[in-house]
């Protein structure tokens, strides 16, 4: 055989392996016919081989493109995809987006804007699937990457080639040629002429994906030829394990030990205890996924916050923008707390009083309270004559104090606090009502003795408080 023809069978081959990845990522999504797919295009061989095998396939497609502008080139690329839709499939819509400038760590930004605006244009066409190029060689970059940062089960696994685009969607996110090389699409590309750009930064050292790429991979290949095959075999096979057996485990698990609130969430401390240190600490990362997806999830992270488990309530580990606590009973994490409500004038007329943690009403009534006085924890009723206004709602500060009703000497607030077992972070939301001599009300809580109810009493005075 000449080198020639060595050169044509493994450009089919190559072509009838990307065909056949294609053609098995048609059958397997949840499409019909009709529907587009939509295409991630950012002007790279990798991308542009997809996009021309879709097209060879007859089947519809939506090609998207992000213009970023953080490089000469970027209006190059846009122009590439443009020019190869109108040349080959003139009846595919191409959606091309200018980036406004992205804020924070760069290449995370711009990976959330991609998938927003990739899942976004789906909905508008009606489609069920979107495909990106990921291919071998990214798959092993991804592990190793997970190797490097610590990981567990899941990290093992790499991407997955199919799963929902954002948690909750309709939508499925689909890597058709995860396990084909780089070298059958380099092949496929020279094969038929396909056009495409070269991203420079993708030889710079400042990612360490790319330094996984130009310098860890061939040391690899110089051990074995065949390594990156090896290492994308062994996440397959880990994701095989990880999806038949580990993740429903795992997330029976959390569900079980889960209990969402808006600010975040929380996991059963005894749920934590009883599971397996490998099981713990995935359901930590879990739960971080869940509340702040943006937050970093290395195993240093998960580790740190496992430690909370047998520490003192009180104890608090900062992961990104939130907090975990460790409360009495839970794991809480606080991702989005609500502001520190501000002082606020109360008025005895029924006047809503709305704050960000709920709304107080306080009223004057006068004659029987039949029917008024089922106490609970959110309304006190007192009596009126013994209030001094000015009346203020504010947050309780170190030092207040308090003469709970049927004590005769003051308690600070901070102790009854203690002793409603009020977790670390609902502290700073606790708040009391004042007048201007004294703490009338630790809300929901305790009353002063001042306002106690007795056969002399005319005028009353109710406070109800709506929690969010």
């Amino acid at each position: 055989m000449t080198t020639r023809d060595a050169t044509t069978r493994q450009a089919t081959t190559c072509e009838a392996t990307i065909r056949c990845a294609v053609s098995s990522a048609l059958a397997t999504s949840n499409r019909s016919d009709e529907k587009p797919v939509v295409v991630g295009a950012s002007g790279g061989i990798d991308s542009m081989v997809l996009s021309h095998a879709l097209a060879a396939s007859g089947t519809p497609g939506v090609l998207v493109h992000v213009n970023y502008g953080l490089r000469a080139g970027a209006d190059a690329d846009a122009a590439l995809v443009r020019s190869w839709a109108q040349a080959h499939v003139p009846e595919w819509p191409v959606v091309i987006h200018e980036a406004e400038a992205l804020t924070g760590n760069t290449q995370d930004a711009a990976r959330r804007l991609r998938y927003d605006l990739l899942h976004r244009v789906a909905v508008n066409y009606d489609s069920s699937t979107v495909w990106v190029a990921h291919h071998q060689r990214d798959q092993v970059e991804t592990l190793l990457l997970h190797l490097l940062r610590g990981t567990g089960p899941r990290g093992l696994a790499g991407m997955p080639r199919v799963r929902p685009i954002k948690r909750g969607a309709d939508v499925q996110l689909v890597r058709p040629l995860l396990h084909i090389s780089k070298a059958a699409i380099q092949a496929y590309a020279k094969a038929h002429d396909v056009p495409y750009r070269v991203d420079p930064t993708n030889q710079s050292d400042r990612y360490a994906r790319n330094r996984i790429r130009n310098e860890v991979l061939p040391l690899l290949a110089d051990i074995a030829s065949d390594a990156e095959t090896r290492i994308a075999d062994a996440a397959q096979l880990m994701r095989a394990y990880v999806d038949e057996h580990w993740q429903p485990q795992v997330t029976a698990q959390f569900d079980a030990a889960y209990d969402p609130d808006p600010t975040g969430g929380r996991l059963s401390l005894v749920a934590l205890r009883e599971a397996s240190p490998v099981v713990r600490t995935a359901l930590i990362r879990m739960l971080l996924e869940r509340a702040v997806p943006e937050a970093p999830r290395t195993q240093a992270v998960a580790q740190a916050v496992a430690q909370l488990v047998d520490a003192q309530v009180g104890r608090r580990v900062e992961v990104g923008e939130a907090v975990v606590w460790r409360t009495r009973t839970h794991l809480r994490l606080v991702a989005d707390a609500p502001e520190v409500p501000e002082p606020h004038p109360v008025f005895l007329d029924g006047t809503p009083v709305v704050l960000s943690t709920g709304t107080l009403r306080c009223t004057r009534h006068q004659g029987p309270l039949q029917g008024r006085l089922d106490r609970g924890p959110h309304q006190i009723v007192g009596d009126a004559g013994r209030v001094h206004p000015p009346v203020t709602i504010r947050p309780w500060t170190p030092g207040d104090r308090i003469q709970p009703l049927g004590m005769k000497g003051h308690k600070p607030v901070s102790d009854i606090l203690t002793e409603g077992k009020v977790a670390p972070p609902e502290r700073p939301y606790q708040l009391v009502v004042e007048d201007r001599d004294r703490i009338l009300w630790v809300v929901g809580y305790r009353m002063h003795e001042a306002l106690r109810v007795t056969a002399s009493t005319n005028e009353y005075v109710i406070m109800q408080w709506q929690p969010v």
